[in-house]
C-alpha cells in the first residue's frame, strides 16, 4: 500500500510518515477542511508578525497588501491594488 520511500515530508522518518498518512486518510471531509483552514491562519499569523517586526505599526491596509504581497505575483500586486513589493518591501 505504501511505496518503500516516502518523500512527502523530509524531516521525519517513514514510520512515522505512514501513521500521519493513516490519520489524514482516516478523517472525515469537515475535519480536514477545518485543518487545512487552521493551518491556514496560523501561517498567516506568523507572516504577519514577522511583517511587524519588519515594518512595525502599520494600518489594516497596509497589513493586507504586504501580506497579499507575499503569494502574489509583482505584477498582480501592481496591476490590480497599485502596490509594488519591490519599492515598498513585503
Amino acid at each position: 500500500m505504501f511505496r518503500e520511500k516516502m518523500t512527502t515530508i523530509n524531516d521525519t522518518t517513514i514510520n512515522a510518515e505512514r501513521i500521519l498518512i493513516k490519520g489524514y486518510r482516516s478523517m472525515i471531509p469537515k475535519r480536514k477542511l477545518l485543518q487545512v483552514v487552521a493551518l491556514t491562519q496560523l501561517t498567516e499569523r506568523m507572516a504577519l508578525t514577522r511583517l511587524r517586526q519588519d515594518y512595525g505599526t502599520m494600518s489594516g491596509r497596509e497589513e493586507r497588501l504586504r501580506l497579499a504581497a507575499l503569494r502574489l505575483p509583482r505584477e498582480t500586486m501592481m496591476r490590480l491594488l497599485n502596490w509594488d513589493p519591490v519599492k515598498r518591501g513585503y
